[in-house]
């Protein structure tokens, strides 16, 4: 189950990562080299612009799987907590010495 959160996030990357390309080309095209270099910069500037502008330059379509890919990775990120706190647990275990004690620096 922990290498199916993992998954789910490399997908929704993959899939937000195109996404965002297309709403990039369409900003740099539609509005511009300035416009175009801040959504490039700061993705969320991108991400409202499409959401903005969906039914006008018809990027509805793109903007819902850009959406849900965004949800996919949250869902991706809640499966694999519990992999990270068994890790984080047994990192801080590991740094204990032989009577139990934290070691003393």
């Amino acid at each position: 189950m922990d290498d199916l959160g993992a998954w789910i996030m490399v997908a929704a990357g993959l899939g937000s990562l195109g996404c965002s390309l297309i709403v990039l080309f369409a900003i740099f095209t539609r509005e511009g080299v300035a416009l175009g270099m801040v959504g490039l910069l700061c993705n969320l500037v991108a991400f409202v612009w499409g959401w903005s502008k969906a039914e006008s330059y018809g990027l509805r379509r793109v903007m819902m799987v850009w959406t849900s890919c965004l949800v996919l990775s949250l869902l991706g990120a809640g499966l694999l907590m519990p992999r990270m706190l068994r890790a984080a647990e047994e990192q801080s275990q590991g740094e204990t010495d032989a009577t139990g004690q934290e070691p003393s620096h």
